[in-house]
């Protein structure tokens, strides 16, 4: 008899048990906003019940490059094929097994690629060039010095600049399904004209160093004349991107040794140059 009671207890007992753990509900949520190639999308599990245990799979696995643990509470893949999958949640206890899913549909990640350039780099007031080179994307937009408010959705974009000073851009790349990527140019135009004079070139088809031409930053005007030892003028420019690319006026090349060279120039600062120097032609 104290066997059978003893026996009654421990069913009883077990039933108490388990009619306390109650089935589990199955859900989830994506917590990653965009949908693109290459970028982790995270699933995170919002399930009900007690002593759960967590079972994730993907169809198809076509594409699918990484995948975090398939048996914890989130879950975290990476696709490179733009197509539909299905991803399964299956949670369970001692008290039942619940299924959850849903499909995604991966759209491709845009890459933000531009060129920047100056029609003068040396000066604050010149013309910024842009040129746009995104792949996959299907807006764009520029946005200068983080002035979010003012985007310029143009294909390819310029800038005047009128002052020295620390500038940037960004090119923002929009794709579908949220898939956006973006990329930064940081540049600083000098406040302030400088000049300097190189004292030697090397014009012997090298493609290094085979031109003169000064130096300069933030110059908006200059005059240059190269001259022999005898004072005979063997080269002149009017334009600060000038240069002498080591020749006669005539076009002949000049011999190896010394030259002289005279220049005028102003900045925008309205600072004057008048500078003289030796220049070395090595060939």
């Amino acid at each position: 008899m104290r066997n059978l009671l003893k026996l009654t207890f421990v069913l009883l007992f077990g039933l108490s048990v388990n009619a306390q753990i109650a089935p589990p509900a199955a859900s989830f949520i994506i917590t990653t906003p965009a949908y693109c190639t290459g970028v982790p999308i995270t699933f995170s599990s919002v399930s009900t019940g007690a002593s759960l245990s967590y079972t994730w799979a993907v169809v198809s696995v076509k594409g699918l490059t990484s995948y975090s643990h398939l048996n914890s509470n989130t879950l975290s893949l990476t696709f490179t094929n733009t197509q539909t999958y299905t991803v399964y949640l299956n949670v369970s206890n001692s008290a039942g097994i619940s299924v959850s899913f849903t499909t995604i549909t991966i759209s491709k990640q845009p890459k933000a690629s531009f060129n920047a350039s100056f029609t003068d780099a040396t000066s604050p007031k010149n013309q910024l060039i842009l040129t746009n080179y995104s792949t996959f994307a299907t807006k764009n937009y520029w946005v200068f010095d983080n002035n979010f408010t003012q985007k310029d959705s143009s294909l390819n974009a310029s800038r005047n600049y009128n002052a020295g000073g620390n500038y940037s851009v960004m090119l923002i790349a929009k794709g579908t399904k949220g898939c956006s990527d973006t990329s930064r140019y940081a540049f600083t135009l000098s406040e302030t004209s400088s000049l300097v004079l190189p004292n030697v070139f090397t014009p012997n088809g090298d493609d290094i160093n085979d031109v003169y031409k000064p130096i300069t930053i933030g110059i908006s005007k200059l005059t240059a004349n190269v001259f022999n030892r005898y004072g005979v003028l063997m080269g002149s420019w009017d334009k600060v991107n000038g240069f002498w690319d080591g020749h006669t006026t005539a076009g002949e090349p000049c011999s190896s040794g010394e030259y002289f060279i005279v220049v005028e120039a102003e900045g925008y600062d309205l600072k004057t140059y008048k500078l003289k120097g030796n220049i070395t032609l090595v060939r």
